[in-house]
């Protein structure tokens, strides 16, 4: 079954928003990756990524910032 980057997404942040170990966090993250691999998706990481950081912001009410220097 195919499934869309949005779905993806939802289901990561579910998981990085749980409540776990770093043990536990480390096993969800590679049963994640060996899922893309599965379903022949790992092509879309980058965008599952991106959706996945703009809805973990909006579910924290956290916001991104970009900070950019320069040097001489």
């Amino acid at each position: 079954m195919k499934y869309k980057s949005k779905d993806y997404a939802v289901a990561l942040v579910e998981l990085i928003l749980k409540e776990t170990t770093s043990a536990q966090d480390k096993k969800f993250s590679d049963n994640f990756l060996k899922f893309l691999e599965k379903n022949r998706d790992n092509s879309k990481a980058k965008e599952i990524i991106t959706l996945s950081e703009t809805l973990f912001f909006k579910k924290t009410g956290r916001k991104k910032i970009i900070l950019e220097t320069a040097r001489k």
